[in-house]
């Protein structure tokens, strides 16, 4: 079953995804505890094991103590012949029987209980011996005293051989519970280092692939977003999860598509500005370049990356955007109280070489109503710029490349008054209409200017009222 089919059996969304992961946390936690509390178990039951030994390996040890203080009273009586000895020795005996009741309540082995016996033994044959001691009337230098100290002392010897065999046997045993309790310590701890270690990893790859699972989709929806944002309105989240985020992602689609049947993208605005023969510039309310098409960029021979920031009035004023903002507000103001500004301007490319241009601009406004920036679209003729440039060439030496005039002004006041109407973007009939004459006349006197200065366009009729400072 390939990797697809398997998602498509496990469906889980985000809440599912978060559970099972809750779920496997715990599961290797739990493991650990077991592991931890099995260990610690183990090392509680050697411990009480080797406290058991402790406190039996102490009761032989006081046994034996006690076991050879039971010949002093019997040797004293025989020296001395006090009859308190016999008190002495009824407790002593008293002790030792005590501390054989608590020996026989301990566990032991086989070998134990065989010396256990022979201890007992030995004690009862001890005690009648030290019995027929105390029936002496006069103990002091008795003979047959002395042969039965003797007897009593070798009986001592070899139950004290057997204690300490005992003491022996439970030393070994502690030793051994000791080593058992060590190494279940070091086994514990190992167990449990790689236990830890076995989780970190487990939790650290598991998490990885599991973080990722989730916010790689994620990530594809911010992508999709930044994309969309940029103008792309084509592009698809790709997410297959199974989950919320591809419900997300899906409804993300739908979204993009509407979008994309109701608006127009970037690639298709940039068709469009591109396809543009006139030159078009958009600006912010500050008046800085944010937008042009390749027609400005081919006209004033910039590169887009050098344009853009700039302030307008870098292109449309040599003296810079200072002097240009002054002329900008009457621009502003015009264009505010008619919604849009024909004049015949001037652009001035990256080198500072002027191009005539008939100019319009628009005012943007923003939600609030605000002045948000500028449309600036500009027209020009090439062809007839080349010929204008053409003609100011005389025996190669370049003359005025706009206008050749007859004289310094060589026009009539009502000529004058028709070239500012003119370069105002006036037409004939609001010519006419202004100056109370025919329209018939207007057009006669437009002939005559453009004979009297050599020029065939408006755009060099324009040039030469500013040039001549008509306008």
């Amino acid at each position: 079953m390939g990797r697809k089919s398997i998602r498509q059996v496990i469906k889980l969304n985000i809440f599912g995804k978060l559970l099972v992961g809750i779920i496997a946390i715990v599961m290797l936690i739990s493991l650990i505890s077991i592991v931890s509390i099995k260990s610690i178990n183990q090392l509680e039951g050697i411990s009480n094991e080797i406290l058991d030994e402790s406190i039996k390996h102490a009761a032989i040890q006081n046994l034996k103590l006690n076991f050879q203080q039971l010949l002093m009273p019997a040797n004293d009586y025989l020296i001395h012949g006090n009859q308190v000895e016999k008190l002495h020795f009824e407790r002593l005996i008293k002790e030792v029987k005590a501390q054989i009741d608590v020996c026989r309540e301990f566990s032991w082995e086989n070998r134990e209980q065989i010396l256990l016996f022979k201890f007992e033994s030995n004690l009862t044959e001890l005690e009648a011996i030290a019995r027929d001691i105390f029936q002496f009337e006069n103990p002091i230098g008795h003979p047959e005293g002395a042969v039965m100290m003797e007897e009593m002392d070798a009986i001592a010897d070899r139950t004290i051989g057997i204690m300490d065999d005992a003491l022996l046997a439970e030393e070994e045993e502690m030793k051994e519970r000791i080593q058992i309790n060590q190494a279940t310590n070091i086994k514990a701890s190992r167990l449990l280092i790689i236990m830890g270690l076995f989780i970190s990893f487990c939790l650290v790859i598991g998490g990885f692939f599991y973080v990722r699972a989730i916010t790689g989709p994620l990530k594809q929806l911010i992508l999709t977003a930044q994309k969309v944002s940029g103008g792309n309105l084509s592009i698809k989240a790709e997410v297959n999860t199974n989950d919320e985020i591809e419900y997300l992602a899906n409804s993300f689609n739908s979204m993009i598509g509407i979008l994309e049947k109701t608006t127009i993208s970037r690639e298709y605005f940039n068709s469009i500005l591109n396809r543009m023969v006139d030159t078009l510039i958009i600006t912010d309310s500050a008046g800085n370049i944010k937008i042009v098409n390749q027609a400005t960029l081919d006209l004033l021979e910039y590169q887009e990356t050098e344009i853009i920031g700039q302030h307008i009035g870098s292109v449309l004023s040599q003296a810079g955007p200072e002097t240009f903002q002054a002329k900008m507000d009457n621009t502003i103001k015009s264009i505010m109280n008619g919604h849009d500004h024909n004049v015949y301007n001037t652009y001035y490319t990256k080198k500072n070489i002027a191009i005539p241009v008939l100019f319009s601009g628009s005012l943007l406004y923003n939600n609030n109503n605000r002045i948000s920036g500028m449309i600036c679209i500009a027209y020009h003729n090439t062809e007839d710029y080349q010929k204008e440039q053409n003609s100011t060439k005389v025996n190669g030496e370049s003359e005025s490349r706009f206008i050749k005039t007859i004289g310094d002004i060589p026009l009539t006041k009502r000529e004058l008054e028709i070239v500012k109407l003119i370069a105002e973007d006036k037409s004939n009939l609001e010519i006419a209409d202004k100056l109370f004459i025919s329209v018939r006349t207007v057009e006669t006197h437009r002939k005559n200017i453009m004979q009297k200065l050599q020029t065939k366009s408006a755009i060099s009729l324009v040039h030469y009222a500013v040039q001549a400072g008509i306008i």
